[in-house]
């Protein structure tokens, strides 16, 4: 049975929960937000299915890339409400016009997120855009399953490690399954996400009517997260943002995303997104204002939806083009103060300080700021201080 004694061994792909057949796991939030699953020890039947499902057992090899592309959607309308190139509102477009079924990473109620299912083009709507908080993935894998047994093409979007679940709970391959993983860079709490806006609105997160995590009025490069509280727009730029501070310096994301497993292909997705950072020094041509996606087909499979006549795209250089992405690199960096935040985080009212407090700068890191003549100085006067 799966037995979670280390939370760098748990990713939170839910798969163990779906495949056990005495329904005896649930997945238990710990005191820093994050789900682990629990085994009602006295219902398992010891079959071991949730050992065999489990992506973190054992390790991917990398599949290989096909080819690269830097890409964005021909319609201006799709690529400016999403986070760069607006690539997976068109795989949707065309899977939903198939009468298939799409998945993806939507807000609930009050502003968490969840895996949910769409059939329609108003229901997929929900999906586009980036959420950085990692999404409770319920009961989709069983749905997923259930569609391609009756023959329906189905798209399924997600994380790294939730596309290895899937994977690892499918068992087989089906022809008619396009898996398309997102580059990630770890997966914030959800609790962490929810103090932020508890803060955000005053304790008002009902009051909340729109949540976007790559605001771009003034375009893709200098986002912002939006939270809109009875139709007011609220936003900082994102270096004084604390939620994005949070998330970007690894502050508030999972312990497994540190050593992610899955990143670099072994998650065997048949589609990668991202965000083509550095198109402008490596394909200024390409460049455009609101987003430019980076398009990595790594399967035939994947090759007979990309390119397609609703893309503008060129092909790139993928050693070249991940020098720029942090998400497409084989480990994610762990603040330092990581434990501490999270110890401190139910002991203070006040969210924003204590993440600016966490990520402030030592004296050391301070001085490494500083011109070489004053890195001299300061070091000689500390040493006769010594």
């Amino acid at each position: 049975m799966i037995n979670i004694k280390n939370a760098f061994d748990c990713c939170g792909c839910e798969s163990c929960v779906q495949v056990c057949p005495a329904n005896c796991i649930t997945m238990i939030s710990d005191e820093e937000g994050f789900s682990y699953p629990k085994v009602l020890q006295n219902e398992c039947v010891d079959c071991k299915a949730c050992e065999k499902v489990c992506p973190m057992l054992g390790q991917e090899t990398i599949r290989q890339v096909k080819n690269a592309y830097s890409a964005y959607s021909k319609d201006n309308k799709t690529v400016r409400r999403s986070t760069s190139g607006g690539i997976f509102q068109i795989f949707a477009t065309y899977f939903i016009s198939q009468h298939g079924v799409v998945f993806g990473a939507k807000f609930e109620k009050f502003w968490q997120v969840i895996m949910d299912e769409a059939s329609t083009q108003k229901e997929a709507e929900a999906f586009n855009a980036s959420k950085y908080v990692q999404a409770s993935v319920g009961s989709v894998y069983r749905a997923v399953k259930t569609y391609l047994r009756e023959g329906r093409k189905v798209l399924f979007t997600g994380t790294p490690c939730q596309v290895a679940g899937l994977n690892k709970y499918l068992y087989k391959e089906y022809e008619n399954l396009l898996t398309v993983e997102v580059a990630c860079d770890g997966v914030p709490s959800p609790k962490v996400w929810n103090r932020y806006l508890l803060e955000k609105t005053n304790g008002h997160i009902n009051r909340i009517t729109d949540v976007k995590f790559r605001y771009k009025p003034d375009g893709w490069k200098g986002y912002r997260l939006m939270v809109e509280v009875d139709g007011k727009q609220l936003s900082v730029p994102r270096n004084e943002d604390p939620y994005i501070q949070g998330f970007i310096n690894g502050l508030t994301t999972r312990p497994s995303c540190v050593d992610c497993r899955f990143r670099n292909g072994k998650s065997h997705a048949d589609i990668t997104l991202a965000d083509f950072w550095g198109v402008e020094r490596l394909q200024p041509e390409m460049d455009n204002k609101y987003g430019v996606s980076l398009v990595i087909v790594r399967t035939e499979k994947g090759a007979k939806f990309f390119p397609n006549q609703h893309v503008n795209y060129k092909e790139v250089s993928l050693s070249q083009a991940i020098q720029y992405n942090d998400g497409l690199r084989e480990h994610h960096h762990c603040h330092y103060n990581r434990e501490r935040f999270f110890k401190e985080l139910d002991r203070t009212e006040d969210f924003t300080r204590l993440v600016h407090a966490m990520l402030a700068p030592t004296f050391c890191e301070r001085i490494q700021t500083l011109p070489l003549k004053m890195r001299e100085f300061a070091a000689r006067v500390y040493h006769k201080i010594r």
